[in-house]
């Protein structure tokens, strides 16, 4: 009875884990958060530096398609462009980037925004 009950308690954590990989695969932008900041270099290049962290539990991403947003003083997203990461996002594993772009006059600020991601 035992060792029944520990084989059924090993089938339900490996259907559990399988349910949790097919969500985390399908979904990856509920398991994917992006951070930054930004600032001006002494060649008037916009630094934009930060990283992209993964939640997933079993997961790792790959691809990683970043939407840049420039932001004026009065909220208006004066210009956008997409840049993507080619490297692997295991879960609990930070990856960090630098960018340096040339920023739309009266730019104000900078946001971010994952877009899309693979999987393995």
């Amino acid at each position: 009875m035992k060792v029944l009950k520990t084989i059924m308690g090993l089938l339900l954590l490996v259907s559990i884990s399988a349910c949790r990989r097919t969500i985390e695969r399908a979904e990856p932008l509920k398991y994917l958060n992006i951070t930054s900041d930004h600032h001006t270099n002494l060649l008037g290049q916009t630094v934009i530096e930060g990283s992209i962290s993964n939640t997933a539990t079993s997961t790792t991403y790959k691809d990683v398609d970043v939407q840049i947003s420039y932001i004026s003083e009065t909220d208006a997203v004066i210009g956008t462009e997409d840049q993507i990461f080619y490297v692997y996002v295991p879960p609990r594993k930070p990856f960090a980037f630098k960018i340096k772009t040339d920023a739309p006059a009266q730019t104000a600020t900078v946001k971010l925004k994952i877009v899309t991601a693979k999987t393995e």
